[in-house]
Order: C-alpha cells, then structure tokens, then sequence
C-alpha cells in the first residue's frame, strides 16, 4: 500500500519561508515513497507554482487511504 501524506496551506508565495518549507516538506516525503501534493484555499496561485501546487477544490479523499 503506498502511503499518502498531503499538506493544506492558506497560501504560497515565491521566496516565502513558510512556503519554502512546505516545499521542502513535500520533497522529503517524496523522497521517502509518500505520494504527497499541497493544496491551498487561496485561488490567485503564481503561474511558476501552477505545476506543484493545487486549489482545495481539487483534493478528492480516497477512502482506501
């Protein structure tokens, strides 16, 4: 069973430490074979996070999990 870790945040913005270390987080559970993706409420996302990050409507739960 692969194991799945996500993160929900207000926000993320570029050069943010907060959002540098959610980042960060994200990388060393993918690292350690989590499926992990960080979600935020907010929906004016920067386009260079576009590819990382998702709006919460977009979490769907899987009950399997």
């Amino acid at each position: 069973m692969v194991k799945t870790i996500h993160q929900f945040t207000p926000s993320m913005e570029i050069g943010d430490s907060v959002s540098n270390s959610v980042l960060y987080i994200q990388k060393m559970l993918k690292k350690l074979g989590f499926i992990s993706e960080i979600y935020v409420a907010r929906g004016d996302l920067n386009i260079d996070f576009k590819h990382n990050i998702h709006h919460i409507t977009e979490y769907k739960t899987d009950k399997n999990q």
